[in-house]
């Protein structure tokens, strides 16, 4: 590379090699981060953990912050999440858009939500992600109540209420996906899976052995995770 010189304004010169009359010089190019991966995120109560692939960028350019945007209304409209200066691909987003004061709105169990990000840099923004797929804030449900058991031949009929908490806050509406149930021929040593999950509050367990002292527990499953057992006596 040529030597340099200033002009009498202080810009900076190249000068020509005296042997050939030419200057060799390079330039770094530089652009905006590309595109991240579609973000992923895992449900919590009122927050979603969202994490997302690093776009690639120029070495000159490194990636300086994200900004993550939140839709409730299937990507027609967006919200930025304030999570301040971050370079972390993963981000536990807790509000969406902001109230009368600036603050921020809350996430609501039970409201499908989608995420997008897009990389920043020296030279600017980036495009953002693809779009999230849905995902659903919510509670675990509690367990659920009223257990009780019928003996039968060689089987035993289970029924129960439904938890009073099923991990979502709107009313109305029921996230309970299944219920998981086991049984005990041991005192609760050791369960066995009873299949294939009911989606209603009773069950029958047959395949038993007559004689026999049986528990059986049963926990209310949403799109999060299942709840706590609820364990008959």
């Amino acid at each position: 590379v040529a030597p340099t010189v200033q002009d009498l304004g202080g810009n900076t010169l190249l000068v020509n090699d005296t042997v050939n009359g030419t200057t060799e010089f390079s330039i770094v190019l530089l652009d905006v981060p590309s595109q991240p991966s579609a973000p992923t995120g895992e449900s919590g109560d009122q927050q979603v953990i969202l994490s997302w692939g690093v776009p690639s960028t120029s070495v000159s350019a490194p990636i300086t912050d994200y900004i993550i945007e939140t839709s409730n209304d299937d990507g027609q409209t967006w919200s930025v999440f304030d999570d301040g200066i971050s370079t972390q691909t993963t981000a536990t987003v807790t509000t969406h858009g902001v109230d009368g004061n600036g603050d921020g709105v809350p996430l609501e169990n039970g409201t499908p939500y989608r995420f997008r990000v897009l990389g920043v840099n020296r030279v600017g923004n980036g495009e953002f992600s693809p779009q999230s797929a849905a995902i659903t804030p919510l509670r675990l449900p509690t367990a659920p109540l009223n257990l009780a058991v019928v003996s039968g031949n060689a089987a035993l009929d289970f029924s129960w209420t439904a938890p009073l908490d099923d991990g979502e806050d709107l009313p109305g509406t029921d996230s309970i996906l299944d219920y998981v149930i086991e049984y005990s021929s041991d005192a609760g040593a050791t369960w066995t899976a009873h299949t294939p999950n009911p989606t209603t509050t009773s069950t029958t367990v047959s395949g038993l052995t007559g004689g026999v002292g049986y528990l059986l527990r049963v926990a209310a499953r949403n799109a999060r995770d299942q709840g706590p057992y609820a364990t008959t006596t």
